[in-house]
């Protein structure tokens, strides 16, 4: 898709903290696991042994090898194919489900999706509707999936309570509806740590890797950087900021723009 679709301008994404030292990029140290291991019972296996990483594939259109390994998980999780539709083996139930989106946003993103689904015998259904019934249906938690945009932050802050503790649970920003003990304790300790990044960071990477795992979100894409157009005409300093163009420290740079024909300069 980011191939076919995008011209490759994006990357996928792999962490709830993309792009910062609080991305689980490793495996879990001796703080990780000092925080982790007491909830062990709590957690799937892969928080303590595998690095999360979304399927890959080549860009091509053509995922057999990634279709063919979500068919052995559908079929071990006794999900099977009968008439070329994905059932449930004990009660014959097809497994379908409707996407929720905007009316008016982009879709081209989606239809290949619902075509893979396709070909595992999964009906995913499209459903459009305006933006009132769209916010009255996500508040009500009337969906089976939809999208959201997801703004990482230079380091995990209180505002990740609203998103996934117990206690918003009926808030609309607690969109799939996490009610996690380990994910309550692993908040509380970041909210109590947050002037202190020696805590901070194990605390951000056992997060990452509990709510990765858990397969809450299915992660897309995002860009690294920030794009401009311009003339070169302009001059930085030499310490840039990282999550930032820095646009306000730029300088009209005479020189440089000297260089440029008039009607550029």
């Amino acid at each position: 898709m980011n191939k076919a679709l995008f011209y490759n301008a994006y990357s996928r994404a792999n962490s709830y903290f993309q792009n910062t030292e609080y991305a689980a990029r490793a495996a879990p140290d001796a703080d990780e696991l000092a925080l982790l291991t007491p909830m062990k019972n709590d957690l799937p296996p892969e928080v303590f042994t595998a690095l999360y990483q979304p399927p890959q594939s080549d860009g091509g259109g053509f995922d057999r090898a990634n279709l063919l390994k979500a068919d052995s998980l559908l079929n071990q999780a006794g999900w099977v194919v009968k008439n070329q539709r994905r059932v449930n083996g004990k009660t014959g139930k097809p497994l379908r489900f409707e996407l929720l989106l905007p009316a008016g946003g982009n879709d081209r993103w989606v239809l290949p999706f619902q075509h893979n689904l396709r070909r595992l015998g999964i009906a995913m259904d499209i459903r459009q509707v305006d933006n009132s019934q769209y916010s009255n249906r996500r508040r009500s938690r009337d969906y089976d999936m939809m999208p959201m945009v997801w703004r990482a932050t230079p380091w995990p802050g209180t505002d990740l309570q609203v998103s996934w503790d117990s206690a918003y649970i009926h808030s609309s920003y607690n969109a799939p509806g996490v009610q996690s003990p380990v994910v309550d304790s692993l908040i509380a300790q970041i909210i109590r740590w947050q002037g202190n990044k020696q805590k901070l960071l194990p605390l951000g990477r056992a997060l990452d890797r509990v709510l990765t795992w858990n397969y809450y979100m299915l992660p897309m894409w995002y860009m690294a950087q920030d794009r401009t157009a311009r003339w070169d005409k302009f001059s930085f300093p030499p310490t840039r900021p990282v999550y930032s163009s820095g646009f306000d420290s730029w300088w009209y740079d005479v020189n440089k723009a000297a260089k440029l024909p008039a009607d550029r300069r």
